[in-house]
């Protein structure tokens, strides 16, 4: 994902402060419990706020933020591309396979909303909701989301909340668009996804790419393959038939299309 070709922001103190406090969130392991720490345990009225601070130093955990210029404040711009880098290296550190997972997906999600011909700048706005599009499983118990094995009733309703929980921790920091993807990566063309029951156009673009992209990863990695039998792990044929047999229910035709001709020209992503 190259910030280039992004528009720049302008943060106001909001934005900033609850950027901070979702990297300090995921950086703690506080999502864990639910049960967040305050912002005087985390040592956040220390930090100082740099105009030339590299995506290493988010990293590293000296500052929270790449701010752009010699401005105040209110008036710095932020390139959102790195803001979504540095809140993935934090899901990275906490759940690694869990980030692969959404790695894999922004990928092949990109190159479908390319194959559909999608603007420069709609590719990557795809790519950067979609390498955030889990972060909402953080938010539920680990025992859950990484149950190997089918999910009772009670669990799978804890996991249809995942979506929701990323975008509400996203909403104060990230773009309209990117939440979208985050918030509607599970819903279908009919209607019978969720959170929302969205339908039809009520879906966007880069959502519903995510979500066949999403799909076919779920089916073809065992790593990732939660809440479903060992057996249930399907071979790349298997999982393109799989996505294809769902175009016009699930997955708008266009990005079916987009995804077969993709599909066709990738080398199988499974991991075992």
């Amino acid at each position: 994902m190259s910030a280039g070709a992004l528009e720049l922001w302008s943060p106001n103190t909001d934005n900033v402060e609850a950027a901070k406090s979702l990297l300090f969130e995921l950086r703690s392991g506080a999502f864990e419990a639910h049960n967040l720490p305050e912002h005087e345990d985390l040592g956040l009225d220390d930090l100082s706020v740099s105009s030339e601070a590299s995506l290493s130093d988010i990293i590293r955990g000296k500052i929270d933020w790449i701010l752009e210029g010699d401005l105040e404040l209110g008036e710095l711009l932020i390139t959102e591309a790195r803001i979504v880098e540095a809140i993935s290296a934090e899901i990275s550190k906490n759940d690694a396979p869990l980030a692969a997972h959404q790695g894999r997906v922004a990928g092949i999600a990109g190159n479908i909303v390319r194959q559909a011909g999608g603007s420069e700048k709609e590719i990557e706005e795809t790519e950067n909701g979609a390498v955030l599009h889990d972060l909402g499983k953080l938010y539920v118990p680990k025992h859950i989301r990484n149950k190997e094995g089918r999910f009772t009733k009670e669990e799978y309703r804890a996991m249809q909340e995942h979506p929701g929980l990323g975008a509400d921790k996203l909403d104060p920091v990230i773009c309209g668009i990117i939440l979208k993807i985050v918030r509607g990566h599970h819903e279908n063309l009919d209607g019978s996804g969720y959170p929302e029951g969205l339908r039809g156009k009520e879906i966007s673009f880069g959502a519903m790419a995510t979500s066949i992209a999403d799909r076919y990863d779920a089916m073809t990695n065992r790593k990732h393959n939660v809440g479903r039998e060992k057996s249930g792990r399907l071979t790349h044929a298997a999982a393109v038939q799989e996505i294809v047999s769902r175009s016009g229910s699930h997955f708008d035709p266009e990005l079916v299309r987009a995804f077969q001709f993709v599909a066709a020209r990738m080398a199988p992503l499974q991991l075992f």
